[in-house]
């Protein structure tokens, strides 16, 4: 049989408010991130912000106009928007990125470099003669 787990509603509710993860949490509590959500969904804890679509826009043009590397991606307007304690998830910022500045994802997609490419008889030969070299 499964050993129960006491898990204290107000630290869980402290844990959740302070953005910790959710596999922190579990390990906090010695149980499973299973457990975790589920006594997150009894409690009606959420672990993003309800934030409506049209201020997440305009929180999202303000911190593109304040910044001057107004190019940014998803990963770092998640982290503005997590600095003005507004918490959503990738594909919601994608979204409204896609909706906000459509040609800066454009402009994004075709900065990709291109890696060189080897030919060699034999897998380990470059790595061989390199390695001869410095020795």
């Amino acid at each position: 049989m499964p050993k129960k787990t006491y898990i204290d509603d107000e630290q869980l509710i402290q844990l959740t408010n302070d953005h910790v993860p959710m596999h922190k949490i579990a390990q906090f509590f010695d149980c499973s991130i299973a457990t975790i959500k589920r006594k997150k969904k009894e409690l009606g804890l959420k672990s993003y912000s309800n934030i409506s679509q049209e201020d997440l826009e305009k929180a999202i043009v303000e911190i593109k106009k304040k910044e001057s590397k107004a190019d940014f991606g998803v990963r770092l307007t998640k982290s503005e928007l997590k600095k003005k304690n507004i918490i959503v998830g990738s594909n919601r910022v994608l979204e409204t990125l896609r909706s906000v500045d459509s040609d800066g994802i454009e402009r994004r997609k075709g900065k990709t470099v291109k890696r060189c490419q080897y030919v060699c008889p034999h897998g380990n030969k470059v790595f061989i003669s390199i390695f001869n070299l410095l020795i």
